[in-house]
């Protein structure tokens, strides 16, 4: 698993989830996202005004400007100001969801997940698609950048007794979350279930029809059979156990499956169905 703390496992695992895929699909549907080029050529022709009038275009002079990265950093902060304007139902989604706004926006439009300091890389390129998230101080490295601006920087920070974030990350994330935020040994086993799992869900769904599973479905109509296909698929094989021992494993990958599920806050399928809602209305 690529991630260590709890707000980045929490959104990892929201993209991984089947609500997660099936959210982040209909918000793709609902506002014609297919590939980056494309959106990026919708918004130039259909919301050029928006564009030329942020405050990362309004005085840039892109024939002036010889610097292409100068220019295409004005030109990515441009089209993400737009984006914020142009799809409302990303926001109010995201916060129903108590996801970050900006990370759950980047990847619905560009399915990307957010870069991270906290592994062993000791550098890492941001770009506005995929932004640091970790809680620190940063200094932008460029060619024009000199030994001795990183070292003014680095004791700059140090004199500030806050969280340093100078290539690699020691420190946690600050949590606002009530949910216990360590991350156990048998942790990562059990996020390894629950993936497994969730990747069953749309084999055992045939009918498009009942996509829509908020309405007159119950969750344990979906995740007790995944629960039961993940176990002879992914764990037993060809191998065959009583059915006392079946209940019982069952029992335990059901726990296992509803403990990540409650401890990172994740969406059940009862709440699918009022997301849905708020996607499709007009306002």
């Amino acid at each position: 698993m690529k991630y260590e703390n709890y707000d980045e496992i929490r959104f990892w695992l929201f993209t991984e989830s089947y609500i997660g895929k099936q959210i982040s699909h209909k918000l793709r549907q609902k506002y014609n996202i297919t590939t980056v080029d494309k959106w990026k050529l919708h918004i130039l022709h259909n919301h050029w005004n928006l564009f030329i009038n942020t405050p990362f275009t309004k005085d840039f002079d892109f024939e002036k400007e010889k610097n292409p990265i100068e220019r295409g950093l004005a030109f990515h902060f441009a089209i993400r100001e737009v984006e914020k304007k142009i799809t409302p139902k990303i926001n109010e989604v995201a916060n129903i969801l108590e996801l970050n706004v900006d990370l759950f926006r980047i990847f619905i439009i560009y399915k990307n997940l957010p870069n991270k300091l906290s592994g062993p890389d000791k550098f890492v390129f941001a770009s506005p698609e995929r932004p640091i998230t970790d809680l620190g101080y940063y200094i932008k490295v460029d060619f024009k950048t000199k030994k001795k601006d990183i070292e003014e920087a680095f004791h700059t920070i140090k004199t500030i007794r806050l969280p340093v974030v100078f290539g690699k990350n020691k420190n946690k994330t600050i949590l606002k979350s009530k949910k216990r935020s360590d991350i156990g040994i048998k942790d990562n086993q059990k996020i390894k279930f629950f993936i497994g799992i969730e990747k069953q869900i749309p084999k055992l769904i045939k009918d498009k029809k009942n996509e829509l599973m908020g309405y007159g479905y119950k969750e344990s109509e979906f995740i007790t059979p995944a629960i039961e296909k993940f176990l002879y698929t992914e764990l037993l094989g060809d191998k065959e156990i009583t059915p006392k021992k079946e209940k019982k494993v069952i029992n335990t990958i059901k726990g296992y499956y509803y403990d990540i599920a409650d401890r990172y806050r994740l969406p059940t399928i009862r709440k699918l169905a009022t997301i849905y809602e708020i996607i499709n209305s007009k306002s």
